[in-house]
């Protein structure tokens, strides 16, 4: 049977490295400055909050399910190029590279507290994972996934599944 961190931790390095493929292929398109204020609709926040909120989601995964206090990444407004973007993930990576596996695991049911807006929510570590920190990872990955698409970067599902050992044989056309 794997262990709780095995059944977390390779989907968050995974969306991270999903975000990285797809902004990579974008900025091989040029004008990648541009990209990071495209939006999907006017009331939605621009792509740079979206690779900014899918770090800061994994961050605070990685911290709180750990019991520790969440690394500074830095604002959505920092990310100006596609070296900002890189870093941030990288930063994103090298927190849950510092996961030590037996303390992760041995918390699965201790008691997280994260912020909701004003209010503050308190789950056990595994809910904390499912049910709010997976969702919101997915969410803005999925979200900076559909920018890139809708502002014509020609990318696909062989660009965001790997990461997660999908390969294109795999794939029934």
């Amino acid at each position: 049977m794997a262990s709780y961190y095995d059944d977390t931790v390779p989907y968050f390095t995974g969306a991270l490295t999903s975000l990285s493929n797809v902004l990579t292929k974008a900025n091989a398109e040029g004008n990648f400055a541009t990209l990071l204020e495209a939006r999907l609709i006017s009331d939605m926040l621009p792509l740079a909050f979206q690779v900014y909120l899918t770090c800061e989601v994994t961050a605070k995964f990685a911290a709180r399910f750990c019991g520790t206090e969440p690394v500074k990444l830095g604002t959505w407004t920092d990310l100006k190029t596609f070296e900002d973007c890189m870093s941030m993930i990288d930063k994103a990576k090298a927190e849950l590279n510092a996961i030590d596996k037996t303390k992760f695991d041995s918390r699965t049911e201790e008691p997280v507290e994260f912020a909701l807006g004003p209010k503050t929510g308190k789950l056990s570590a595994r809910n904390y994972a499912m049910s709010f920190s997976m969702p919101n990872l997915f969410f803005h990955l999925v979200t900076a996934y559909n920018i890139l698409r809708k502002e014509g970067i020609p990318i696909g599902k062989m660009d965001y599944l790997p990461p997660w050992g999908v390969t294109k044989a795999e794939i029934v056309e």
